[in-house]
């Protein structure tokens, strides 16, 4: 039988979790069609995204050491500042850009971003597992991912749309409040959790 303060908890993480995603996938699904108004060429964006994805597997192998130094809840606090330093890096930089600057800014943008992933996928996964049931394993990975998932896809949903009726800057600020919010939820579970009060 769980206890109802560990059952909240829990479900405060599953929330910064899907607010997370919810944000960060706001800023990915925008990225690229962003990149593409401001004329980046097919391969410029290949560029980027390569050089993205060798900073995101370097990063893993980074990020034990950062933790076991300054613990899985710093390091998840942590996490937030590249992901909105990425966010406002590409809404105020590149549309002001052209040529290699603007390439270079989008790299540093995108960088950031995954650095930020690196850490809180990591950082947040030692959390829940830590805070999850013994026996229970298996249901609340199962609702952590479908939160995730949740999160991914609308925030896919939201950038399309917003994108399409507003602007991408519109999708990019959205974007920073969601993230900032799911912040915020982890602040609460950590309060709740070190200070043992029933929510």
């Amino acid at each position: 039988i769980f206890q109802r303060k560990m059952s909240h908890e829990i479900g405060i993480l599953f929330l910064t979790n899907f607010l997370f995603y919810f944000g960060s996938n706001i800023y990915f699904t925008a990225f690229i069609p962003f990149l593409k108004k401001f004329d980046f060429t097919n391969s410029e964006v290949f560029l980027v995204y390569m050089i993205q994805t060798m900073v995101l597997l370097a990063i893993f192998f980074f990020v034990p050491r950062l933790i076991s130094r300054i613990t899985e809840e710093r390091a998840t606090q942590l996490s937030y500042l590249p992901r909105v330093l990425g966010i406002v890096i590409a809404a105020s930089l590149i549309p002001s850009m052209t040529g290699i600057n603007s390439i270079l800014t989008a790299i540093v943008s995108s960088c950031l971003m995954v650095t930020a992933f690196s850490i809180f996928n990591v950082s947040n996964s030692i959390t829940l597992f830590k805070s999850i049931p013994k026996g229970f394993e298996g249901t609340y990975l199962g609702v952590n991912s479908f939160m995730t998932g949740a999160g991914v896809f609308l925030g896919a949903l939201v950038a399309g749309y917003v994108s399409n009726v507003l602007s991408y800057s519109a999708s990019f600020v959205i974007a920073i409040g969601i993230i900032l919010s799911s912040l915020v939820m982890f602040r609460i579970y950590l309060k709740h959790r070190l200070s043992h009060r029933v929510v």
